[in-house]
């Protein structure tokens, strides 16, 4: 490290973004840092919950290694953006073990209030992915019920191999496809974690959701806030977010919001920061493999990250993290 003065984190990372991103995004992410949030005093922080417990692995989310000759190949860039099936069997591997990830679980996991083990609650995940948050809720209430909800059928077939006793479903909730029977009403509790900055129309998929959720239903959303790096729009993602147009979505597709709030400043935005460095390289670079491949350097920040975001859990809402929770 040089010893010259230098700024601080958070400042070297406003520079590093507008130097990748331009002077348009730093201004809009610099004008969301400034936006209350529901149930927020000014200048106060939001509490959400325990400590962050530490991942055993560290992610290669921004860390090059070795491609495998079975992996997909990066598709070309523009082509395929909401191909799920190819994403998941490419980026299954770099996504478990993200550091973001298992920082947006703990802020899940704390929301859904959930006591003891669980018993009598039953837990819709929307988008479930490849089954890492329905893996987390199992974990940590065993008791629970849980049915994930995902377009994807690579993600599906993951997601039975990994959580034993959920159920997971192909479902596209872009579409009118009536509600079985054993499925209408059912969630005491939703999840909705980094899915709608890949939709066109995300209020009709919270509006069709609703029909599998019972009065009351508490839903946590969670959304990427803050510029976007080459990363994100290879994966489609359309649009990040700000709280206050989170909170007009929850109120149009009829939930009641009762907290929307950035999360995870400073070091997350930091984490982000550098995910926005690495540019376009970051495709190949999660595409090499398992966090085992990556260099000493890669694993050994992925770790660091590990441990500075588990002091961001009560964060301002300066955070590029968006979090929400509602009712229906």
């Amino acid at each position: 490290m040089n010893s010259e003065k230098s700024p601080s984190p958070s400042e070297r990372g406003w520079r590093e973004a507008r130097a990748q991103q331009g002077e348009a995004s730093i201004r809009e992410a610099r004008a969301q840092q400034g936006e209350a949030s529901i149930n927020e005093a000014p200048g106060e922080g939001v509490k959400f919950g325990p400590a962050l417990r530490p991942s055993p692995a560290a992610s290669i989310e921004a860390s090059p290694s070795r491609a495998r000759a079975s992996r997909p190949r990066p598709l070309p860039e523009g082509e395929g953006r909401d191909n799920w099936d190819h994403h998941w069997q490419q980026y299954a591997d770099s996504a478990e073990q993200n550091p973001a990830q298992n920082y947006r679980r703990e802020i899940i996991l704390s929301l859904l209030d959930l006591a003891g083990a669980g018993e009598g609650s039953r837990i819709i995940d929307i988008g479930s992915g490849q089954g890492d948050m329905a893996a987390a809720i199992r974990a940590r209430f065993p008791r629970v019920e849980i049915l994930g909800l995902e377009l994807s059928e690579a993600g599906v077939e993951i997601s039975r191999r990994k959580v034993a006793g959920a159920r997971f479903v192909q479902r596209n909730l872009l579409d009118e496809t009536s509600v079985p029977a054993d499925q209408r009403s059912w969630g005491t509790h939703a999840v909705c974690s980094e899915v709608i900055e890949h939709l066109d129309d995300p209020g009709l998929l919270l509006k069709n959701a609703r029909s599998y959720m019972h009065q009351g239903c508490c839903l946590i959303l969670t959304a990427p806030g803050g510029p976007m790096s080459a990363f994100d729009t290879y994966i489609g993602h359309r649009r990040h977010w700000h709280n206050r147009d989170i909170e007009l979505l929850l109120r149009n597709a009829g939930y009641t919001p009762e907290l929307v709030t950035g999360a995870g400043f400073p070091f997350f935005n930091l984490y982000r920061c550098l995910v926005i460095l690495r540019g376009k390289k970051l495709i190949s670079d999660v595409s090499a493999g398992p966090a085992q491949n990556t260099s000493t350097a890669a694993r050994a920040a992925m770790a660091l990250f590990q441990r500075l975001l588990r002091q961001n859990l009560n964060s301002s809402r300066r955070g590029w993290q968006m979090i929400a929770k509602a009712r229906v």
